[in-house]
């Protein structure tokens, strides 16, 4: 079950990962625009400094993020691949899938769910396991969102990712306190609510 809300988690927020990191890069750019002088460095300038170097180094995650989940998908069966890639990405119902595949619809959703199995084992093969894949989203508030969501839908309270945050003892504390700026925080979170909306808050597919 760990498996199988991990793989539905990492999926369902793939489809917002580049929107962030364009919406980051706009900031980023913004921000030096207006950071910089020539003549003196207020503390002012310092804070919006510490801002940027938080949002490329929030950036540096998300990369990481997405290029693991394509590198998963790259190693699951064409089969695989494309259910996967098809109801996570191009929002298509099983219902349809069937159609498609020329399947009935339970055996399309137990193949979905075999599927996103596979997906989380060919990462960890990769080298992608559980504690690495936490380290990566859990400053991200709103993939934490999701994968509580469905913790909540299969009754498994206890794996909800904020215990895990507030009680995991190394591995965690350099995201958990990043980024250092107020200005930085503000800048992340308010690029993550515009880019992401309700759809990624909502989460859930099923």
């Amino acid at each position: 079950m760990k498996r199988l809300i991990l793989g539905k988690t990492l999926l369902e927020s793939y489809k917002n990962l580049q929107r962030i990191i364009n919406s980051i890069d706009r900031l980023v750019v913004e921000s030096s625009a207006h950071s910089y002088s020539l003549t003196q460095v207020s503390e002012d300038t310092m804070e919006k400094m510490q801002a940027v170097i938080d949002l490329i180094e929030r950036k540096k995650r998300l990369l990481g993020l997405k290029m693991m989940i394509e590198e998963g998908l790259k190693q699951c069966s064409p089969l695989e691949a494309k259910i996967l890639v098809r109801y996570y990405f191009d929002r298509v119902s099983t219902v349809s899938m069937a159609e498609e595949l020329g399947m009935i619809r339970r055996n399309v959703h137990r193949k979905l769910n075999t599927s996103i199995i596979v997906f989380v084992q060919k990462l960890a093969v990769a080298g992608y396991d559980r504690k690495t894949i936490v380290d990566l989203i859990a400053n991200e508030d709103w993939i934490v969102g999701i994968y509580n969501k469905y913790v909540d839908k299969f009754k498994h309270k206890d794996e909800k990712l904020d215990y895990l945050v507030s009680t995991r003892k190394s591995g965690l504390s350099k995201y958990v306190n990043a980024p250092s700026s107020d200005l930085g925080r503000r800048m992340i979170k308010n690029s993550t609510h515009h880019q992401v909306g309700r759809e990624a808050k909502g989460g859930l597919l099923f």
